[in-house]
């Protein structure tokens, strides 16, 4: 079944719910609704969908068994499935019973079980090579995120990978969940090119930015003119079995100049910026293919 057969909105209602989705969002508070779920579908699915996407390709192991916590409507199925096609297992836990039977309406698949669950409620989780959460800790208290982080990292047998929203708020969670992670054992994959204290300090914050073609039924839910749209995020992966080259990491879009490219980078050594001129051509021929958020050696 396509996600358009599912929302059965009017015009006014999807608009009304998608509003109702984006402030909701920025609270920091669940959905509600019916109408804002179906809305969930045509106005977020694709933006989260397309991040893990992009996150994801950080993981260069072999993963045979997934775990999404926070599952919403099966966000993260297609993404993990065409990342790891060898993947034999993937549980998905969700306390929603009308986003389980939305994800198992969208996507049918043999590999994939629910459990219908509170993650703040469990007693512990099935060790699975990749455990993943997304946008779910903004629901949560302080207190809850740091009893979980323990639980969730006892049960990852290979990488966890978190993702938050691209703001202030979203990378002070992802910046402190990290600092507990070290403190268990874990190193850095990704974006992190190191296991050190973060250099991100005062009003600056660590994210990055993904564009998403939006459908006609996506413009039409939000009122917009534009074509594609640019979903801001902020992420860790972290692991028991491998550890990043020494790189950097770019931070913001490079800027080209006239015989030289500069780019803002993370790096063991801190926060720098590094330049790299057209007389090296080599390594300024493989630049200009660079981007935001890529990695530069």
């Amino acid at each position: 079944m396509k996600i358009e057969e599912i929302v059965d909105l009017t015009f006014k209602d999807l608009q009304n719910a998608s509003q109702d989705i984006t402030e909701r969002y920025r609270a920091g508070k669940s959905l509600s609704s019916e109408d804002q779920k179906k809305a969930y579908l045509v106005v977020r699915l694709p933006a989260t969908s397309a991040v893990m996407r992009r996150v994801l390709q950080e993981v260069n192991e072999a993963v045979e068994s997934a775990l999404d916590l926070g599952a919403g409507p099966g966000t993260a199925i297609e993404p993990l499935l065409e990342r790891f096609p060898m993947l034999k297992k993937m549980t998905l836990i969700e306390r929603d019973r009308t986003f389980i039977e939305m994800g198992k309406t969208l996507f049918l698949n043999e590999k994939v079980s629910w459990i219908e669950g509170d993650l703040t409620k469990q007693p512990s989780f099935e060790p699975h090579d990749l455990l993943m959460i997304s946008y779910a800790f903004a629901e949560m208290s302080d207190a809850a995120i740091a009893r979980l982080i323990p639980m969730m990292w006892e049960s990852t047998m290979k990488y966890l990978v978190i993702i938050e929203p691209g703001t202030p708020a979203g990378f002070a969670r992802v910046k402190k969940i990290r600092e507990q992670l070290i403190s268990l054992g874990a190193r850095c994959v990704a974006p992190c090119t190191h296991s050190n204290r973060c250099p991100m300090e005062g009003n600056d914050w660590c994210h990055f930015s993904e564009r998403i073609e939006r459908s006609s039924l996506h413009r039409e839910a939000k009122l917009g003119t534009m074509g594609y749209e640019d979903e801001k995020f902020s992420y860790l992966i972290v692991s028991k079995t491998a550890a990043p080259a020494s790189q950097m990491r770019i931070l913001r879009p490079p800027m080209k100049r006239s015989g030289h490219i500069s780019f803002n980078v993370c790096s063991e050594e801190g926060l720098k910026v590094k330049t790299l001129s057209r007389k090296d051509k080599e390594r300024y021929a493989l630049a200009k293919k660079l981007d935001w958020g890529d990695s530069l050696s």
